[in-house]
């Protein structure tokens, strides 16, 4: 179900990280979180300011992590498979050299892939678990009509999104066209936008201004057959999550580092952020970019109608 989006855009993201020329710096990267377990986990870089540590953090020596839970446990990846366990009773946990020498990061990169890889497939498969997405367990995307409406994006967690004046874009499955979308402010009536007559189950509006707070979507198909509605709740800039190294996104082509910044959001706080990742993406799918449609039809169907050709980055 995962295989092309875990071998092509989440290895394009593990392998972008470990070789971009940031990393040839006198602090080298020793390993980098591949499981979190508990609440509140943080750690402090040498001479830094605390900070939340996250999945696929890049630790280096001397580094700091703090685990306030007795029920806390990280999972390090050093080298392409040891995966040592730091614990409660090992906080504050600092980070040794690993051993690490100038082979290490092209030793690593087969376990990063491992990682991101793994920890995709836990947020996809808690879904197939509880039977909530029956698009996730087909495994394509189907984009069919008929039937309840359903929006698996919106199983993951409740989702967020950052606030102010922007496009917005969303899919579904299920109904009969025309489609209605309303997207509200919870406990208004009246929409902030709205369209009709969609002939398609997606909506692409081009305006919608967002502030924060709780926000309800509602999609009604034909004579209002059928009607989902989802909330998310919409966030101050500062709340989103950011990498550790953004740096190793920001230097790639546009395309692409816009597209492996989006998979690496998504996979944070238990894919409270899939539906951002997806409007960061929304226009190059469009447009046809095959690395963010893979991604789009992932997010919303876990699907994998793309296959990409070398020649698609």
């Amino acid at each position: 179900m995962l295989r092309l989006l875990r071998q092509v855009v989440l290895g394009l993201l593990a392998a972008t990280i470990w070789s971009t020329p940031v990393f040839a710096t006198e602090r080298m990267v020793v390993a980098i979180v591949d499981h979190i377990s508990g609440e509140n986990i943080t750690y402090r870089e040498k001479g830094g300011a605390e900070q939340p540590l996250r999945l696929l953090t890049q630790l280096h020596a001397g580094d700091v992590i703090y685990l306030p839970d007795p029920n806390s446990v990280v999972h390090l990846l050093v080298g392409a498979s040891q995966h040592p366990a730091i614990s409660y009773r090992d906080s504050p946990y600092q980070v040794p050299a690993f051993g690490a020498n100038t082979s290490f990061l092209r030793n690593i990169v087969d376990g990063a892939v491992r990682s991101a890889k793994d920890s995709v497939e836990r947020l996809w498969g808690k879904e197939q678990e509880r039977g909530t997405i029956a698009a996730i367990a087909r495994g394509a995307r189907t984009g069919k009509t008929g039937g309840d409406l359903q929006a698996p994006i919106f199983s993951f967690a409740e989702q967020r999104l950052v606030a102010g004046d922007r496009a917005f874009s969303i899919g579904w499955e299920g109904g009969e066209p025309p489609y209605m979308v309303d997207i509200k402010r919870e406990g208004s009536v009246e929409p902030i936008a709205r369209q009709e007559d969609l002939s398609t189950p997606e909506l692409n509006s081009a305006a919608v201004r967002l502030s924060p707070g709780r926000h309800k979507i509602v999609i009604r198909d034909r004579e209002s057959r059928h009607m989902l509605q989802q909330t998310f709740e919409v966030v101050a800039a500062d709340r989103e999550p950011r990498p550790s190294n953004p740096a190793a996104f920001t230097g790639l082509p546009p395309d692409l580092g816009t597209t492996l910044a989006a998979v690496w959001l998504a996979a944070q706080d238990n894919g409270a952020w899939a539906l951002e990742s997806l409007q960061r993406t929304s226009e190059l799918a469009r447009n046809g970019y095959q690395p963010a449609v893979l991604l789009h039809n992932q997010l919303l169907y876990g699907g994998e109608a793309v296959k990409l050709s070398s020649d698609a980055l």
